[in-house]
């Protein structure tokens, strides 16, 4: 039953309905109280992640995509963490997220959820599929989100160009 993700207030329900609704509240995130006719429910579940990520829900959202990696190769994470340092940031910062371990995920559903204020696409497997063609290396401004679609680690690694490029986008990203 997921009427808490849409509604989070009390919901009140008629002594008729009772039956049904007490079958329904086995789901643990529903305590129902019964009292002379209604059911009051207690709608308010802490929400538990919907997604598994790295670092902390800020203002930075890194999407990448290792299919045999939780979130990131770690001589990647090394050379982002350098990177970063130089915009003065740190890994512990930013939001990582394995599109390859979301696969399906929108593009609205993770500016709902992570509500960032920039999104850094790092490679062409990286991108949600509802999100409108992106020009590579080329930052865009889409509602109150920037988005910069650059290479991914495989791409950069070992090709210096590639390196200087996505650089040069980061340094005012």
């Amino acid at each position: 039953m997921s009427l808490h993700f849409i509604m989070q207030d009390d919901l009140f329900f008629l002594k008729g309905d009772r039956e049904k609704f007490v079958a329904l509240a086995v789901d643990e995130q529903f305590t129902p109280v019964v009292e002379e006719q209604f059911i009051i429910t207690n709608v308010k579940p802490e929400l538990k992640p919907a997604f598994t990520f790295s670092g902390k829900k800020g203002e930075l959202l890194i999407l990448v995509y290792y299919t045999d990696r939780e979130f990131i190769n770690e001589s990647h994470l090394a050379a982002l963490d350098s990177i970063l340092k130089r915009k003065n940031l740190s890994v512990a910062d930013v939001t990582i997220l394995n599109m390859a371990k979301n696969t399906g995920t929108d593009y609205e559903a993770l500016l709902n959820y992570f509500k960032p204020e920039k999104v850094l696409i790092l490679g062409a497997q990286s991108q949600p599929a509802d999100l409108p063609q992106l020009d590579i290396n080329r930052p865009k401004v889409a509602g109150n989100t920037n988005i910069l679609y650059s290479f991914s680690f495989d791409e950069m690694m070992g090709n210096p160009d590639n390196k200087r490029t996505f650089w040069e986008q980061m340094k005012n990203f």
